[in-house]
């Protein structure tokens, strides 16, 4: 997902729990404005709300209901430091959905820590990697492009019957798709390959000194890294390409 979608998930929670934090505090001191004067007017019960109330409009009694659903419900303590503390199953339940708010802006706030990395690391690719990226990113562009206006003369000739019968409700879809959403989803794909790749490198070797030794040669990348761990050796096998399939990699990396 991109940084911006993440941030923008973080500030709509944000202020989502701002405002249920600002209700919540609203809700307690009504409650506990009223419960107060309940105790002045010696309305201890129910029943003393409708007596009090002279049986007309039952005003009181609303009173006495309101705070018997925030205050009364459930026994209220005194804590160690003399606070007072409202154990009600409403304010619980209030509680519980700030909380989740919570938690949901931290599992965004974690993912965003986890997207600015995957950009750093990005960004910083050696340029063996970013050749590697761009000829991947022309490449599967082109290929998906093609795939796309094939699929489309394929429906067109078969008919929704036979084509169905012939391909996937994937390959259907994809037809469907503009090309800046096939182009968007090619990037994502070649990032993730790029990131696996790195990944994969620094289990068997480590942190990597340098990339220097190894170069993107056309369509292969080959070479050597010294790392904290081992010394590896990067070799790479094609698969695919032309109509069969999608130009793909595999990217070998072997301990030396």
């Amino acid at each position: 997902m991109e940084i911006s979608k993440i941030q923008e998930n973080i500030r709509k929670n944000e202020e989502k729990l701002q405002k249920n934090e600002a209700i919540l505090q609203k809700r307690i001191e009504k409650a506990e404005k009223l419960s107060q004067w309940l105790k002045e007017n010696s309305i201890n019960t129910l029943e003393d709300a409708v007596k009090k109330d002279g049986n007309t409009g039952y005003e009181i009694a609303d009173k006495f209901h309101f705070v018997e659903a925030w205050l009364i419900s459930e026994p209220s303590y005194k804590d160690e430091n003399n606070k007072f503390h409202y154990g009600n199953a409403r304010f619980e339940f209030e509680r519980d959905k700030i909380q989740k708010i919570k938690e949901t802006i931290e599992s965004w706030n974690e993912r965003l820590v986890k997207e600015n990395l995957i950009q750093n690391k990005i960004q910083n690719l050696p340029e063996s990697l970013k050749s590697m990226s761009e000829y991947l990113n022309n490449e599967w562009s082109e290929y998906e492009l093609n795939r796309k206006r094939n699929l489309i003369q394929e429906y067109k000739n078969l008919g929704y019957t036979e084509f169905f019968q012939k391909y996937s409700v994937e390959a259907y879809n994809h037809t469907h798709k503009s090309d800046e959403e096939i182009i968007k989803e090619v990037g994502i794909d070649v990032k993730y390959s790029i990131l696996d790749l790195l990944n994969r490198v620094s289990e068997v070797a480590g942190e990597i000194e340098d990339w220097n030794n190894v170069r993107w040669l056309g369509k292969a990348l080959n070479g050597t890294l010294k790392g904290s761990k081992n010394n590896v050796r990067v070799e790479t096998i094609v698969a695919g390409g032309y109509n069969i399939q999608r130009l793909h990699y595999r990217v070998l990396v072997h301990k030396i």
